[in-house]
């Protein structure tokens, strides 16, 4: 902390220029009939910008953040505005995550926010249609493309007549552990995802209808998954 010591005169004419700077256990200089010296404590580096000379109060202060920002010194934050008004400053809170500050106010563009939430439900919509298949209590890996066309192979071999409804296929599970089902099983299995996937495009397509529809934030976070 430092001592920063201003002469009177010096600060009725404008200069916030300091006189003197001396260590706290230094003495102030005393007054005289032709001199008026005024002593400012504080811990960091003096910024001539960020003071200056209140007259009514006879004392170097720190500008208030309404000087600064009369003075250009101080930027408004995300989301801040100063009431001319009130002649204060005031938080506007952000209404949605989607809503961006323009610098006045906050404002969002619907088209952009139903363009985003569309690219969030497809991504969505494969991780429904790829999660796993529970079927007789035995969970099967079933994303589209990396392992249905493995079940699907077995119904092309049938439509060709080289395999049949009770061949046996050992099969890798889940867990990475081998059981052995039946060609007609596997075809189960690859029916009940078929029928998953269909269920998830339809309610997929419900939500879609809703979003062209909807006309603010609030109706297109309504909109939800059914499956």
């Amino acid at each position: 902390m430092k001592k920063y010591i201003f002469r009177v005169q010096d600060l009725k004419q404008g200069n916030m220029i300091p006189y003197n700077v001396l260590d706290l256990d230094e003495k102030t200089p005393e007054n005289t009939e032709t001199e008026t010296f005024i002593a400012l404590e504080i811990e960091e580096s003096y910024d001539i910008d960020l003071f200056l000379y209140d007259k009514e109060k006879q004392e170097v202060r720190r500008k208030t953040k309404k000087e600064l920002y009369d003075n250009g010194l101080y930027t408004l934050k995300i989301g801040e505005i100063f009431d001319e008004t009130s002649q204060d400053f005031k938080t506007l809170d952000q209404p949605s995550r989607w809503h961006t500050w323009n610098g006045k106010e906050w404002e969002v563009d619907i088209k952009e926010v139903k363009d985003i939430v569309n690219e969030k439900w497809k991504v969505e919509r494969q991780l429904k249609i790829d999660k796993d298949t529970n079927y007789k209590g035995f969970i099967f890996q079933t994303r589209e493309y990396t392992d249905i066309h493995n079940f699907e192979q077995y119904g092309f071999l049938m439509m060709l007549g080289k395999a049949k409804q009770s061949d046996k296929v050992e099969w890798r599970m889940k867990d990475n552990s081998y059981h052995e089902f039946t060609v007609q099983e596997l075809l189960e299995v690859v029916a009940i995802w078929g029928a998953r996937k269909k269920a998830i495009f339809e309610d997929n397509k419900r939500m879609w209808l809703e979003l062209e529809k909807a006309e603010t934030v609030e109706e297109i976070e309504k909109i939800k998954w059914g499956v």
